[in-house]
């Protein structure tokens, strides 16, 4: 699968960076320089987020609520000012002069702080929101500019303690779960497999455009009880929130796609609308460099919303989301995949303030996926059909779900919902394999086909899903807050009828450190289109369940560095038969390779702890470092091969597949001027766990020897350990109506040959005979990279 490398290459070196216009009169820079004090004491604010509305400019003010922004043109600017704890503040109208210093002192009101707009969980991360209610993770400026494959941030939160993932996918693990466990929702709505290019590892890019989003909402564990069906983490994205006073349409290119925004208003401001598409490139790129003959990738996705303002306490929203891709992929020896996915999402969405402390949100939605898949692989020794694989796949569901919220007072806050879904499905599958030997065919040798199996099957689940929740959060005392709530799941198509309690707390040692300690249990139903018929299922498996424990540890210094240090331990219980190729993961029809195999697990281990730290210098400097230690075990019953029917009796503790023992980022931003910045990225971790082999010799009678190539034990070794350096420049200018980015990236920096498998190759004959291993499929080498976009308003 060596050339599945090729989606990755993204095109030649480019880079341009035009100046300013020069005219006979040198216009001086200014400067502005300013103080953050408390509107009731008058005291300095420290470590305030000051931001230049317009620009990309944004610093933290110091320990003493000093801030300074230099090399201003002279012009009109606006000032965004924010703290956790107190209200944002505006300042608009700021005439800045030539050659002059500017002081001003912004006083911020602190925030009536209630129970509601407390972050209980341990595990929760905000991400690109204007205003945190909490310390903001990663802004909106380091997830646009950070190195990453396909401008995708699902890969920049990877860079958080306790994720993890691979280069050819846009999937994440969260602390030793797969993405199937991580419920991702978008405006409200879970949005299944959320992903192009789904036949390499998954998903190479993600459907969901960053330009569309206004923030994300992680959580690594502990998440509460309205958060269900899902064992490991949420991903909750928020679509932008749309401005009423002007038209803004914005457009950009790299050698990875294209993309158009467009967002405005209209009956006099009540109503907003935003349209988002973009298209994939990465099969004109193959035209470019010769290899569109091989792989021909295409993608495309829309995202649109429309929001109107029905009256004073109820707002309506209709969004819909719509990706479709499609592959056509011919290897050298003649073996072919040809698929195409679709995935269609449209919901209303009704916000209604009932109350000053009552408030409702309910969802209508109709969702639907289709995948197909056909293909065949050639026999080598024979150049014909080895096997020929069709697949159509496709479900529907219709969904209602309503969550309330009522605040009863300052000290104590209710939320509860009720979730309910119509689910139909549809799974065709058909296998024939071939096999062949050699025969005398009257006047020559040559391949008579002596076998054909012929796998058939088809199935239509339906089923339905209803759920109900309760959480209550309130104070104990003044430094200590608990929410706890409980949350009932049925499903008809499994026969499951689940009870999920789950608590957590958070103390406030004082202003600037907390600690954060849940629990819970967390249950995950198998769902409408998961039977794997490829490996022979035909009838669903009760719902798995994880119980999860964290701690936490937050703390802010004086020098403005932040620092979370989380220690976590979750325990798997019973789970489904996990199906996997020991050998290699990466095949266009894994069900059909011989190192297929079905892990029946008794149990599931994974704990560990993590350390992120960020802190930003001035306005020139930030950087983040995160640090993982995880372990992530499997209690192994048997390993049932399919393609033999042997069944191999371990009772044994192994390694998982998941288990990458250390992790790190490493990531610098420096801006040198308001027009530039720089980042690097750099990233290690533990090898993934895999399968050697060695060679056993028999001897079938005296004097000749048979050499068979033997697995070692299961997940018994690790790939070298992988990492990486890349490297990103982004140059703005601010052009009459409008601003231009371009950027010039390199990902993988030093070329380091990061080594995914390798391939076995028996030499010689008898008791001649050697294993030789070579080391293939390297996830990339060097990736240059070209891009620019421009925003302009009306």
């Amino acid at each position: 699968m060596r050339n599945l490398g090729v989606i990755c290459i993204l095109g030649v070196l480019l880079l341009s960076t035009p100046g300013r216009p020069e005219s006979g009169l040198q216009v001086q820079p200014g400067g502005l320089i300013g103080t953050v004090v408390d509107t009731l004491t008058g005291e300095p604010l420290s470590w305030a987020t000051v931001k230049l509305v317009g620009t990309q400019r944004q610093l933290k003010a110091d320990a003493s609520g000093r801030f300074e922004f230099a090399n201003l043109a002279p012009d009109s600017y606006s000032l965004r000012v924010s703290r956790v704890g107190y209200e944002s503040r505006i300042l608009t109208n700021l005439t800045l002069a030539s050659n002059q210093i500017t002081q001003i002192t912004v006083e911020l009101t602190p925030k009536k702080v209630t129970v509601k707009s407390i972050v209980v969980i341990p595990g929760s991360y905000s991400i690109m929101g204007e205003e945190p209610v909490v310390h903001q993770t990663l802004s909106r400026a380091e997830i646009a500019t950070v190195p990453q494959v396909g401008d995708d941030f699902f890969r920049a939160v990877r860079r958080l303690p306790g994720m993890c993932g691979t280069d050819y996918s846009s999937k994440f693990e969260i602390r030793g779960g797969e993405f199937e466990e991580v419920l991702v929702t978008l405006d409200g709505l879970e949005i299944s497999e959320p992903f192009h290019m789904k036949d390499f590892d998954g998903g190479a890019v993600s459907v969901v455009d960053v330009a569309t989003v206004e923030g994300v909402d992680l959580m690594t564990g502990g998440f509460p009880a309205r958060y269900g069906d899902k064992m490991s983490g949420v991903f909750n994205i928020r679509s932008r929130s749309i401005p009423v006073d002007k038209t803004r349409i914005s457009a950009g290119f790299s050698l990875s796609n294209f993309r158009a925004l467009a967002e405005g208003s209209f009956g006099n401001g009540r109503g907003t609308w935003l349209m988002s598409a973009r298209r994939g490139f990465i099969d004109l790129v193959l035209n470019l460099v010769g290899a569109a003959d091989d792989l021909k990738p295409r993608y495309y996705d829309f995202f649109g919303k429309v929001a109107y303002q029905v009256n004073r306490n109820h707002v309506l929203n209709f969004d819909v989301l719509h990706a479709h891709d499609d592959l056509n992929f011919l290897e050298d020896d003649m073996d072919t995949l040809i698929s195409d996915y679709g995935n269609t999402h449209a919901w209303i969405n009704l916000h209604s303030m009932w109350h000053r402390r009552l408030m409702s949100r309910s969802i209508v939605s109709v969702s639907r996926l289709n995948h197909n898949r056909r293909g065949q692989e050639i026999d080598d020794n024979f150049n014909l059909p080895e096997h020929i694989i069709s697949e159509e796949e496709s479900s529907i569901c219709i969904g209602l779900k309503t969550d309330w919220q009522y605040e009863a007072s300052d000290q104590f806050n209710l939320e509860f919902g009720l979730h309910g879904r119509s689910l139909r499905a549809r799974q065709d599958y058909t296998s024939r394999s071939f096999t062949y030997e050699l025969r005398w065919l009257g006047d020559r040798w040559g391949p008579y086909l002596a076998q054909v199996d012929t796998t058939l099957v088809g199935l239509k689940p339906y089923g339905r899903k209803f759920a109900a929740y309760f959480s209550g959060r309130f104070n104990i005392d003044k430094s200590l807050i608990a929410e706890a709530g409980c949350r009932y799941d049925y499903a008809s198509h499994t026969g499951d009828a689940l009870g999920s309690p789950r608590v957590g707390l958070i103390y406030q040692v004082n202003p600037q450190t907390s600690l954060r300690a849940g629990w819970g249990k967390y249950y995950q139903t198998e769902g409408i289109e998961e039977i794997s018929i490829v490996d022979g299922e035909d009838r669903f498996h009760p719902a798995q369940r994880a119980d999860q424990y964290g701690v936490g540890l937050e703390h802010q210094f004086e020098s403005g560095t932040q620092l979370r240090v989380e220690g976590y331990l979750k325990k798997y219980s019973r789970l489904r038969p996990d199906y996997r190729n020991s050998l290699s993961s990466h095949e266009r029809f894994p069900e059909r390779r011989y190192d297929r195999q079905a892990v029946m697990r008794e149990s599931s281990t994974a704990r560990g702890i993590e350390i992120y730290l960020k802190r930003d210098i001035g306005s020139r400097l930030s950087w983040y470092v995160s640090y993982a230690h995880a372990k992530v075990e499997d209690s192994v019953r048997s390993i049932y091969f399919p393609r033999t029917g042997v069944e191999d009796t371990y009772d044994q503790v192994l390694k998982s597949p998941r288990d990458v023992r250390n992790t790190f980022y490493l990531d610098l931003i420096y801006r040198p001027g308001p027009s530039w910045q720089l980042n690097l990225a750099f990233q290690y971790h533990t090898g993934w766990p895999y399968t050697s082999l060695h060679l056993e010799r028999v001897e079938i009678s005296p004097g000749t020897v048979i050499n068979y190539i033997v697995p070692d034990k299961e997940w018994n070794a690790r790939f070298e350990p992988f990492h990486r350096l890349d490297f990103r420049l982004n140059r703005f200018f601010d052009l009459a109506g409008g601003r231009l980015n371009m950027f010039l990236e390199v990902l993988n920096v030093y070329a380091r040959e990061n080594v995914r498998g390798y391939s076995y190759l028996v030499s010689g004959e008898g008791d001649d005979a050697v294993l030789l291993v070579e080391p293939e499929d390297f996830w990339f080498g060097i990736l240059p990279s070209l891009g620019v976009s421009y925003e302009v308003e009306f």
